[in-house]
């Protein structure tokens, strides 16, 4: 079912479901208590925890405690009451632990203690794991290396607006009377353009040689991004359609292409092919469809096999051959291809039959499946989470298959792992390991130990970490099929600093405003940001943002730029987002459009993603588990030249900024130059959660842009949380869009809340949310946009610069001071400014980091670079502190 058609407002939310009901049975029934104050005089704790110590004493609960000492004395206290520490939380001071309830008073009443909060229940066992472990799936087949041609331009002007028409075609050798599968990826061109280069993804092709064939046809699937060609098996040796691509030359560079750059790598399923030519030209079209299927492109040179009946090149699009003009590298008239390139050629690497399909969503099993039989296959794209405390013990091989057949005594598949181009381990995977997995009906999860004698560390899978299944020695012709191949990791307490990269510079995409159908970027002005109107091309590049949620896969358009991801749930995780969220968070900050040929692109293309998981594969999450990602942001923020959080989650509990943890973490932050970006929520109501009501942050309402690229139909999306602080400060400071947004999400259907909202799913791999969860990653993109433009902006200042350019009333109809803040995202209002101002000048700290009239001096947080005569530290009014029930939820959406 279409979301957009539904007529009522469909709410669900991504809420965190707690091991046990241990909350909902014992909150509820509270009754109102009266706020306490943080003093000597009464108890420091949130009274919803003497509640709970009167009514269930027995109970173990979660809780936070805030320190007033630099020693361990509070930790002692907690384990000689019965309770476990579980979490060091030293950036506001403080840890988690999980106590009996009767034991809350003593703790709240203890010398060293400053505050007490309510953490989320606990499981009923009361004992932590010594041992962590995940799965990560590959999402990369390795191939022959990439190759590429370059071929200069004629000297025509290519004018702005015009489209260039990227073909390329292919002569393969040693197609017999078999079925054979060529494919073309990792392709891409890159455009020398007025000193600068360009790049665009190229789409990727899988040609098919059949001997049954009599008629050649070329289709582009755009649910995969790939052409797909069928031709017959006699045009073997003959020039055959392989793949192309449309690029829109921006308005804002006019001028001559002067050369290009066409790679990709080739493979086969078939020993003994080669490709024998390798070409590719560029043509000038004044007009151009976006749909490939409508160009009518020719599969071959061929009239008799040809689906068209004439004699033009492979690859000339049929249907617009009135619009070719000169430019690139044609002349006009009846050159609709351009001429060809130098002819490379190379002997494609053999995979599996279909190996695509076992690294096809990068989260694991999907029940499609590659085989072979006497191949090797090299996989790549594995993304470690690194547990902070915790190193490699153990490596695993994770292979979900089946054999239709039982495997002789000489087929064993040979396993090799290799890290910087050396192999650190070889093991025979005994073929009897398959016996109880014969049938599709009976495939399952084989384990094979691949550690060796080898000391693993978290930085092995930064380092070109590739693993090889060989099956060459196989004898009979007796397949093994393969669902997805992976890695189980299991880590112990230990100490492993490796890991990481710093952000990923490149070339800007050759975006095409054109082809998107999201319309968030066009009506915030990303696009025209990204094309140069601002006086500068900015994507991001350089700039690190940090995706605090459920984690994230390596999707086709995230690549290389995912440069670190780390885990803070102790939960078993079959995959790097089972749940979905954070993938999709991270999709709408920084996806480029590799994987939808430019439909679907995130506001900050060139960015580089820091994944910081907080939740299991289900979304359970607690807020000391928020906490502590914070405190990893923060003490590796340098490492990763994070500049940028993005928290697409808010907690339930209506509190006071001055007594919520997590508003404590932000503000430590923001205090050393890192930009918070978060959702407002979306009760639709005049209620703000913790963190959204911190009034140093950036919380982010969301706005309906109706799926145009005007203003003046846009709405304050219904479900749009909004409010005042406590200092006065209207919430949210800004609005984006929000509203069936669709991204990237790869084989949604086997994640959780493609399972919980089929009525979302696009296809297969793109999905639509809506929701405030939405409109923060646009914000947090256009922020790196910003900052890469003007990278000494502080937090203060890069707020001001929203707040100060963004749309009210004088362009926005819908604009309402009261939800919508200072008024709707402008990005390039914001990056052509050039205001230095700041804002949150006088804010009252959160009262958790100070004492008194001065900061609390802590040595684990580095206060030097903040301004503190910016900061008011006066007295707290201690009556606006609304205690009520606790509930953590981290994220609602709307589809």
């Amino acid at each position: 079912m279409d979301i957009q058609s539904t007529t009522s407002l469909r709410i669900a939310d991504w809420r965190p479901r707690f091991r046990v009901l241990l909350l909902a049975a014992m909150v509820l029934p509270l009754v109102a208590v009266s706020p306490a104050r943080m003093s000597t005089a009464a108890p420091r704790v949130q009274p919803v925890l003497l509640a709970m110590a009167q009514q269930a004493p027995n109970s173990m609960v979660g809780v936070i405690v805030q320190k007033s000492t630099a020693d361990k004395s509070m930790e002692n206290l907690i384990a000689g009451l019965g309770g476990t520490v579980t979490k060091d939380l030293h950036i506001i001071n403080a840890f988690a632990a999980r106590v009996p309830a009767k034991a809350v008073p003593q703790i709240a009443n203890a010398g060293g203690v400053r505050w007490v909060s309510l953490d989320a229940p606990v499981d009923k066992s009361g004992n932590m794991s010594t041992t962590g472990q995940f799965t990560t799936w590959a999402s990369e087949l390795v191939a022959s290396s990439t190759s590429s041609i370059s071929s200069g331009f004629t000297s025509t002007t290519i004018h702005a607006g015009s489209y260039l028409w990227f073909n390329s075609v292919v002569k393969v050798s040693g197609v017999g009377t078999a079925p054979v599968t060529v494919n073309f990826d990792n392709a891409e061109a890159e455009i020398s353009m007025l000193g600068q280069v360009f790049k665009s993804p190229i789409p990727g092709a899988i040609i098919t040689f059949s001997p049954s064939a009599t008629t050649a046809t070329s289709s582009y699937d755009a649910v995969v991004g790939k052409w797909r060609t069928t031709v017959p098996a006699r045009l073997n040796g003959s020039d055959v359609f392989l793949s192309g691509a449309s690029v829109r030359i921006p308005s804002d560079i006019p001028g001559s292409a002067i050369s290009a750059v066409l790679s990709g790598r080739f493979t086969t399923d078939t020993a003994g092919v080669t490709v024998a030519g390798w070409q590719w030209a560029a043509s000038t079209y004044s007009n151009f469809s976006n749909d490939y299927n409508a160009l009518g492109v020719k599969p071959c040179d061929d009239s008799t096999a040809s689906q068209y009946r004439n004699s033009d090149n492979a690859g000339t699009p049929e249907n617009y051959k009135a619009y070719v003009v000169p430019g690139a590298r044609g002349n006009g008239g009846t050159n609709y291809t351009g001429d060809y390139s130098p002819s490379a050629s190379m002997t494609p690497a053999r995979l599996f039959t279909d190996a695509a399909n076992m690294v096809d969503a990068g989260a694991g099993p999907n029940v499609t499946y590659g085989y072979g039989t006497n191949a090797v296959q090299t996989f790549a794209g594995f993304l470690a989470e690194k547990s902070p405390n915790e190193k490699i013990s153990k490596v695993e091989v994770a292979l979900k298959a089946y054999v239709p057949t039982r495997l002789s005594s000489v087929e064993d598949p040979k396993l090799s792992m290799v890290v910087g181009g050396v192999t650190v381990s070889n093991v025979t995977l005994q073929n009897t390991a398959f016996d109880t997995f014969v049938g599709a009906a009976s495939a399952g999860m084989v384990y094979v130990n691949v550690t060796g004698t080898r000391a693993w560390t978290w930085g092995d899978f930064d380092n070109s970490l590739q693993m090889t299944l060989n099956q060459s020695s196989f004898a009979g012709n007796h397949p093994v099929y393969y669902d997805a191949v992976g890695l189980r990791v299991t880590t112990v307490a230990g100490t492993d600093t490796t890991g990481g990269t710093m952000p990923v510079t490149q070339a800007n995409n050759m975006v095409d405003s054109s082809k998107l159908l999201n319309v968030y970027n066009r009506a915030v002005r990303a696009t025209d940001v990204w094309a140069g109107a601002s006086g500068t091309q900015l994507q991001g590049q350089g700039v690190g943002v940090a995706v605090v949620d459920s984690g994230i896969v390596p999707t086709e358009d995230l690549k290389e730029r995912v440069i670190g991801a780390v885990n803070f749930d102790d939960d078993e995780h079959e995959s790097g987002d089972s749940f979905g969220h954070g993938t999709f968070v991270a999709g709408l900050v920084a996806g480029d459009g590799t994987a939808s040929n430019g439909q679907y692109v995130g506001m900050a293309p060139g960015s580089s993603i820091v994944s910081v998981r907080v939740s299991g594969d289900d979304g359970v999450s607690t807020e000391a588990d928020v906490i502590e990602a914070l405190q990893w942001v923060y003490e590796n923020k340098s490492r990763h030249n994070i500049r940028i959080v993005n928290l697409s989650l808010n907690s339930s509990m209506a509190q006071s900024y001055h007594t919520s943890p997590i508003c404590a973490a932000v503000e430590v932050l923001w205090f050393n130059k890192v930009v918070v970006v978060v959702s407002a929520g979306n009760n639709g109501t005049a209620n703000l959660f913790p963190p959204a009501n911190d009034p140093f942050v950036i919380t982010v309402g969301a706005t309906d842009d109706k799926g145009t690229v005007a203003l003046s139909d846009d709405t304050i999306a219904p479900f749009s949380a909004y409010g005042t602080t406590e200092n006065g400060a209207v919430k949210p400071e800004i609005v984006a869009p929000g509203t069936r947004l669709i991204g990237f999400l790869p084989q949604n259907a086997e994640t959780e809340i493609g399972r919980l909202h089929p009525e979302a799913r696009v296809n297969d791999n793109y999905f639509r949310m809506s929701g405030t969860s939405m409109a923060a990653p646009v914000v947090a993109g256009a922020v790196a946009l910003l900052l890469q433009d003007e990278p000494n902006l502080n937090p203060d200042q890069v707020k001001y610069r929203l707040m100060s350019t963004a749309a009210k009333s004088d362009r926005w109809a819908g604009y309402t001071g009261a939800q919508a803040g200072a008024g709707y995202l402008d990005i390039l209002a914001a990056v052509t400014s050039t205001s230095t101002q700041a804002m949150n000048t006088g804010t009252r700290a959160s009262q958790l980091l100070w004492t008194g009239s001065q900061p609390v001096n802590w040595s684990s947080v580095n206060w030097s670079s903040v301004n503190w005569s910016s900061v008011n530290w006066s007295s707290v009014n201690w009556s606006s502190v609304n205690w009520s029930s606790v509930n953590w939820s981290s994220d609602y959406w709307q589809p």
